[in-house]
């Protein structure tokens, strides 16, 4: 299994491909750990790799478990207070890109798991969305957040809150879920974790990605 450490850069490529029928304005985009790994400057990357849209990660619960969205896991790097990666969300957007922000990943505490009810888990991932005016979002599901179906049924109708609010104030909110993936195919907890959000609501993800 990759672990966060393992992206410097763009290790990990998500293919955001518009489905023709989301009107979303991001077709690909790499994984960007804005403070983690101690990444290429962002205006390096924009201006010397033709790259113009990212997917920003991980917003995560504190280390410690607390429903509060962190920048990896850190209590120190609220997104509440959060000044450093906003300004390099500014600068993409200043260059005629955008960006996603991912939740999860292999490591930390996923808020999913954290926040006990969809409505405290809604609130956390909207503090996220309004703080750095999300169109888009990500959900990479692995490791033991994979599976338990007390958390991702909860994560669901988060979403779902998330959408409703979304549609409230006349905007789209694009959602796409990454999954593990091995040579032979995603897991039975993969196919599950599809089932279970199609359950929820059909169209609740605009797009399935695997990794």
């Amino acid at each position: 299994m990759v672990s966060k450490t393992f992206f410097a850069l763009t290790l990990l490529f998500a293919a955001l491909v518009n489905s023709g029928v989301l009107g979303s304005a991001i077709k690909a985009a790499p994984y960007f750990m804005p403070l983690d790994n101690e990444p290429q400057s962002i205006d390096d990357i924009v201006a010397h790799s033709g790259i113009r849209d990212f997917i920003f990660a991980f917003a995560l619960a504190t280390d410690q478990g607390e429903c509060l969205p962190t920048w990896d896991g850190k209590k120190n790097q609220t997104v509440a207070s959060d000044t450093k990666v906003l300004a390099m969300v500014n600068k993409v957007r200043a260059h005629g890109g955008d960006i996603s922000i991912s939740f999860g990943g292999y490591n930390g505490v996923e808020l999913g798991h954290a926040c006990k009810s969809p409505e405290a888990l809604a609130k956390a991932y909207q503090i996220v969305i309004d703080k750095y005016h999300l169109t888009h979002v990500d959900f990479d599901i692995e490791g033991d957040d994979l599976g338990p179906d007390v958390e991702e049924n909860r994560r669901f109708k988060a979403i779902q809150i998330l959408k409703h609010n979304a549609k409230a104030k006349g905007k789209e909110l694009h959602v796409t879920l990454t999954l593990p993936c091995t040579t032979v195919g995603l897991s039975d907890l993969g196919k599950a974790e599809i089932k279970r959000g199609i359950a929820v609501q059909h169209d609740l993800i605009d797009l399935y990605k695997i990794m």
